[in-house]
């Protein structure tokens, strides 16, 4: 019995360490990469959809707090720079959200090219000339001109909130300014400031 017992303590050891072990490894090995893959498609997303990150996390949260279609990005001196991305965005930047402050900085591309009213959520004395070149890289950024080749450098108009009016039946999003706009010639280009860009 006990030559006996010693035989089957031999056989299971060996099958253990042949078989038992080696698959508790590799289990083991697949749980780790499908932890790292799970971290990584959380942070940087799978085939182009991006996931519930950070970034997406205030994205969303910009848009409940301004509207759909209006982006949100953070000036060198930390001032909120909203981004118009439709018509109607565009509309809801200009007269709804700079009537808080009618210093607020408005710009827009200029050459009459269609593009972002951007308003930088400041009053005009406040502004450092970092946060109007980070603006209008952003105004050069979404418009026409950026598809235009003829030019290097974009013109971007800018000027105080209560410069921007509207004629009664125009098109949605398009505005006048009323008086002397100051003007910059800036590369298009959404600047990283912040790291990702976006707040």
């Amino acid at each position: 019995y006990s030559m006996y017992g010693r035989h089957i303590a031999f056989c299971g050891a060996l099958l253990l360490s042949r078989f038992v072990m080696p698959w508790c490894r590799a289990v083991a090995h697949s749980a780790v990469a499908t932890c790292c893959l799970a971290a990584f498609c959380l942070g940087r997303g799978v085939g182009g959809i991006r996931l519930h990150s950070a970034t997406s996390r205030i994205e969303q949260a910009c848009r409940r707090k301004y509207g759909k279609g209006i982006d949100c990005y953070t000036s060198p001196s930390g001032f909120e720079v909203l981004c118009g991305r439709t018509a109607v965005a565009n509309e809801v930047v200009s007269l709804e959200i700079a009537s808080d402050n009618d210093e607020f900085v408005w710009m827009h591309i200029g050459g009459g090219h269609p593009g972002s009213h951007v308003l930088i959520m400041a009053a005009w004395g406040e502004v450092s000339r970092a946060d109007i070149v980070f603006a209008a890289k952003l105004a050069a950024h979404f418009s026409k001109f950026r598809k235009s080749k003829a030019h290097r450098k974009a013109p971007v108009d800018y000027c105080r909130a209560r410069q921007v009016m509207k004629k009664r039946g125009s098109p949605k999003g398009e505005v006048f300014l009323a008086g002397s706009v100051a003007s910059i010639k800036v590369e298009p280009g959404v600047p990283e400031i912040d790291g990702s860009g976006r707040d």
